[in-house]
Parts: C-alpha cells; sequence; structure tokens
C-alpha cells in the first residue's frame, strides 16, 4: 500500500499539533498510515488527554513526544519555565527508551533556553552532549543546529571569529 506521513501545516490551529488521531487511534505526528483515514490533530488544549492515554497504555514514546511538543510550544512563547520542565520530562522519557535523536533534539532546545536565560555556562554542556549523540546516529540536522547554539555562546563571549570557524565560514 501507499505509505503517507502526517503532514501538519504550520499555521494556525494545525501549529499547535501535539499529535493526531487517525482512525481514532492517538499517533505521533511522526506516524505513517495507508489508504485513507479519518486524520484529527490533538492540540495543547488535549495535552491531558494525550498524556493520559500514554500513561494508560504505557507508551513512553508519545508521552515524550507530547511533553517535547509542549515545550516547542511553550518554548516559541519564551515561557521557558515551563518549556523547561517539559523538555526534562521529554529527555527522561526518550532515556527510558533509549531514543538517541528524541535525547539530541531536546537537549539542544534545554541548551537553548539556558542561552535564552542568559546562562552560558549551562547551555554548553547541554549543546555539546547533542552534537556528540546526533552525530553518532547521522541526524545532521540536529548536530547543525546545536553546533549554531555553541557558535552563539562564542559570539556572546567576545569571540565572534571562533564563532565563524566553527561554522566553516
Amino acid at each position: 500500500g501507499h505509505f503517507s506521513t502526517i503532514q501538519v501545516p504550520t499555521k494556525g490551529l494545525a501549529k499547535a499539533a501535539l499529535a493526531a488521531r487517525v482512525d481514532g487511534e492517538l499517533v505521533d505526528l511522526s506516524h505513517r498510515f495507508t489508504g485513507n483515514a479519518a486524520l484529527a490533530l490533538v492540540t495543547s488544549r488535549d495535552e491531558a488527554e494525550a498524556l493520559d492515554l500514554a500513561r494508560q497504555t504505557g507508551n513512553r514514546f508519545l508521552a515524550a513526544n507530547v511533553h517535547g511538543n509542549l515545550g516547542r510550544l511553550e518554548y516559541k512563547q519564551a515561557d521557558y519555565l515551563n518549556a523547561r520542565k517539559d523538555f526534562e520530562n521529554a529527555l527522561r522519557l526518550f532515556r527510558e527508551i533509549g531514543n538517541i535523536y528524541g535525547e539530541s533534539m531536546v537537549l539542544y532546545f534545554l541548551g537553548f533556553i539556558d542561552i535564552a536565560l542568559d546562562n552560558n555556562e549551562a547551555a554548553r554542556p547541554l549543546l555539546h552532549e547533542s552534537i556528540r549523540l546526533s552525530h553518532k546516529i547521522g541526524a545532521t540536522t540536529v548536530t547543525l543546529i546545536a553546533l549554531c547554539g555553541v557558535a552563539r555562546l562564542y559570539a556572546r563571549a567576545g569571540e565572534p571569529e571562533r564563532a565563524v570557524e566553527l561554522l566553516g565560514m
């Protein structure tokens, strides 16, 4: 059969999607499905439902993704305290299930939160660990995003040349 992934628009209500229901089943946004399906987006208004279902079914991957998606929304809204809580929950869950990709993404977000809060020394080890893990699994985009965070730290420390050198420009 033909496989598709859920394509979530980047505007309006769909931008706030945390998960989706495909034919009534709660799934992660990266879920692949075949044929026609009834699709409903689960937004932050439905987060309790998504987390409850993840707990009831023992689906730690779904719970980690719900926390990660909430963290992203909170980060974009500059709600760093709540974003950190959700990212820390996601990080714990991704580590429990051995999801290195999810772990590396959450680590760079936690580093970016520390950068936003001018806590540069706390950001550095988070970004370095994100780089190490993402490079290990070949997640180039995650590696590059975390490298940009490290370059930002160099620039903030008065070393713009080092930042430029890091990015190979």
